[in-house]
């Protein structure tokens, strides 16, 4: 063998062998793909539960009018003011006589935006009826809640308020012409 020849075919083989190397890496080996890796997800946020709203509150006075046949309870609220402020307040009257024993439950009253004017309010309200019973005395136990008035059960509401202690009530009684 000559030596031209040997180089001739050392030429053909290189030559066949980078061929192969450059198809092999463009059909062969898949070009590189950028893969975005996504950041890892947080831990989902503990859920706290609000925590309620805290309300004191001192009754002032009860007044039972029978002239115009209606109940007002006179009470200072104040709230707590690392607390959320409340929308809303539900207050409810019970009449009961020194004896216990008739009791009248006025029901639910809806106090709107009782804290805004600050953090103390007096507020009075109005309840709508006023038994005809004729006691010598009556005393009155006031509830006070926040909780919310679309909830249905009056028992619930009843459990989660503030009560009051007994007071006397004030009587206004027809004057006569």
């Amino acid at each position: 063998m000559s030596i031209p020849k040997l180089c001739l075919r050392l030429a053909v083989f290189l030559c066949t062998l980078t061929i192969a190397l450059f198809v092999t890496r463009l059909f062969l080996i898949p070009p590189r793909v950028e893969v975005r890796v996504a950041a890892p997800t947080l831990p989902p946020a503990p859920v706290v539960k609000p925590t309620p709203a805290q309300v004191n509150f001192k009754v002032q006075q009860v007044v039972l009018d029978r002239a115009h046949k209606k109940t007002y309870v006179q009470l200072i609220v104040e709230r707590n003011p690392q607390a959320p402020t409340p929308d809303h307040l539900w207050v409810a009257l019970t009449l009961y006589t020194q004896n216990k024993s008739d009791v009248w439950f006025y029901g639910w009253e809806y106090v709107p935006q009782p804290f805004a004017q600050g953090d103390r309010a007096t507020q009075t309200v109005v309840f709508s009826r006023s038994y005809t019973y004729v006691a010598d005395n009556y005393y009155a136990q006031v509830s006070v809640t926040t909780q919310n008035g679309e909830d249905d059960n009056p028992l619930k509401r009843f459990n989660d308020s503030f009560i009051s202690t007994a007071a006397p009530v004030i009587v206004e009684h027809e004057q006569k012409r």
